[in-house]
């Protein structure tokens, strides 16, 4: 297991696991919260292994939608935006806010919205995942989205349908998140128009972190913004 800081020794860390697409799970003491599960088969990749004790789901869509096949029994299932909501699950609190965009620069009348989610757990880890974003977001979002800073911000570089490589890093620099993880892009076996991984790479003016399984994502950490990629999902 990787982990982001010395604080690893402490236990007290969000494991981030990648299941491709869009598909993030972070477990926190045996709680886990699955983001945007697809199913596998209709996009051309193997199906996450993820079973949630929550599952948030950014929009109605396919690829993003499959939370019956990444739900535990008895799963609370979010698909709708939320206001500072607290849950506890298993005696574990977490705290879920969301903020709508729309899926492209239409305002959303082409493919709709989005959700965009905040998820704190108890150690103070908050991670960040934008969903399908299709355009720019508004500056009251902008400052929602950084404040307060996140330890990981999970952010589409394929373009087509979301955002366009380039503006994912400008909206990187501009959050200032402590890991910056792509997601939404190609990959070998991929059906979706999408581009790879590579072009947001190269736009990104940062170091890189590449973990083979899961990461830990500690509290604190400062720093830097560093891109945090999955060797598995390279290629």
């Amino acid at each position: 297991m990787e982990a982001n800081s010395d604080t690893r020794e402490r236990g007290d860390c969000v494991e981030l696991r990648y299941w491709g697409h869009s598909c993030f799970e972070a477990v926190y003491r045996g709680i886990s919260v699955v983001f945007d599960p697809h199913d596998g088969d209709s996009i051309g990749l193997p199906p996450p292994r993820a079973r949630g004790d929550v599952v948030l789901v950014s929009h109605d869509h396919y690829d993003h939608n499959a939370h019956n096949l990444a739900s535990k029994e008895g799963a609370l299932v979010i698909a709708e935006p939320v206001e500072d909501r607290v849950l506890k699950v298993a005696g574990v609190e977490l705290r879920i806010d969301s903020r709508r965009e729309p899926h492209d620069r239409a305002g959303g009348r082409r493919r709709g919205m989005v959700n965009l989610y905040k998820v704190s757990f108890p150690n103070g880890v908050t991670l960040l995942h934008l969903g399908d974003l299709g355009a720019w977001p508004g500056e009251e979002t902008l400052r929602w989205m950084a404040s307060p800073r996140p330890h990981a911000m999970m952010v589409p570089v394929g373009g087509f349908f979301t955002i366009e490589p380039y503006e994912a890093w400008e909206l990187v620099e501009k959050v200032q998140p402590l890991y910056a993880v792509p997601m939404h892009y190609w990959v070998r076996g991929s059906m979706l128009p999408l581009l790879k991984v590579w072009d947001f790479l190269l736009a990104a003016r940062t170091g890189r972190v590449e973990a083979s399984g899961g990461f830990d994502i500690c509290p604190g950490g400062e720093g830097k913004t560093r891109v945090l990629v999955y060797r598995k999902w390279l290629y």
